[in-house]
């Protein structure tokens, strides 16, 4: 046979290999494949699945649900940088990013009310300053016009603030309260051996 006959067999035979159907791609031939999907979870947020990184074979169905915790507001859940409902299902399509983050409630600032004291009813404010879970606070009552400072911690729902007053009041308050929404707190306080109750709605 021809030398040339020969070479020019040899490379029909190369070429039907290079794409013979027996060499189909996994799309091509129908076959599944395995994709990731990383969740992240802010706290503050319960639900699943839980922060990590999960392979799925494609065309899964993937279910998730998120919910705020007591102290957090505002839950916001994202798909692949696309907002979406709290819970649903994912198509698993590719690689997918999923997102679930939520704001903790934050009390600084003014608060107003009325503080119980023996039989009298009086104006009481309160300023919380600091972090998101403890700082500083001032405040007054109608009766003693002499402000007085202190310091405040919370653990959602239970808040504790002191205000220490300087003379000629000289006396320190020591105060217990529960939140009741991001809005309204309430509890009670002592002094001098004198207990008495408060309410306080944000400015």
């Amino acid at each position: 046979m021809n030398r040339n006959v020969i070479l020019l067999f040899t490379c029909f035979i190369f070429i039907g290999l290079l794409f013979s159907p027996g060499c189909k791609t996994t799309e091509e031939d129908g076959g599944l494949g395995q994709y990731t999907l990383t969740v992240s979870v802010g706290s503050g947020v319960s639900g699943t699945p839980a922060a990590g990184s999960y392979s799925y074979v494609e065309n899964s169905f993937v279910n998730y649900n998120y919910s705020v915790q007591t102290g957090y507001k505002n839950l916001n859940v994202t798909l692949d940088g696309a907002a979406v409902a709290s819970s649903g299902v994912i198509t698993v399509t590719g690689n997918h990013v999923l997102n679930a983050r939520a704001d903790q409630i934050d009390i600084r600032g003014a608060w107003s009310g009325r503080a119980f004291y023996l039989t009298q009813n009086r104006f009481f404010r309160v300023e919380f300053s600091g972090g998101l879970d403890s700082g500083n606070c001032g405040g007054n009552f109608e009766f003693w016009p002499i402000g007085g400072a202190g310091t405040w911690t919370l653990t959602w729902p239970q808040i504790n603030f002191t205000l220490h007053f300087p003379p000629p009041v000289g006396a320190t308050l020591n105060c217990t309260g529960t939140l009741t929404d991001e809005n309204n707190m309430n509890g009670s306080w002592l002094t001098m051996g004198i207990p008495g109750t408060w309410r306080l709605e944000r400015l």
